[in-house]
């Protein structure tokens, strides 16, 4: 798992996220491979041993156009300047590169 920030680039703004992976052929990854956007307070309680996924504000969806088999991608409303943890995660056994770009927000590492 990668932990990054995110900072949004004004208030109350929408930020979207996309992830591309490589190998973009893999199954596997295709199952396994993405990410979650927590505020301050669902990151405390992930960090408290809830599943990220169950407190998360965004998460990456597969992207259905034709040809982004390896995308994934979220949208969000920011709640005034954050701040966010974005957690990329590969749950499979495929080793992985990705691409993380933010729109509207700054990712920090």
């Amino acid at each position: 798992q990668h932990f990054l920030g995110l900072e949004p680039s004004q208030r109350d703004g929408e930020i979207t996220l996309r992830l591309t992976f490589d190998p973009r052929d893999n199954q596997e990854l295709a199952r396994r491979l993405s990410f979650w956007v927590l505020d301050d307070q669902g990151f405390k309680r992930y960090q408290a041993g809830e599943n990220a996924g169950d407190v998360a504000v965004a998460a990456g969806n597969r992207v259905s156009a034709p040809g982004e088999e390896n995308v994934r991608s979220a949208s969000f409303t920011s709640s005034g300047f954050g701040p966010y943890t974005v957690i990329v995660y590969n749950n499979s056994r495929v080793p992985a590169t990705y691409e993380l770009g933010v729109t509207g927000g700054l990712l920090v590492d």
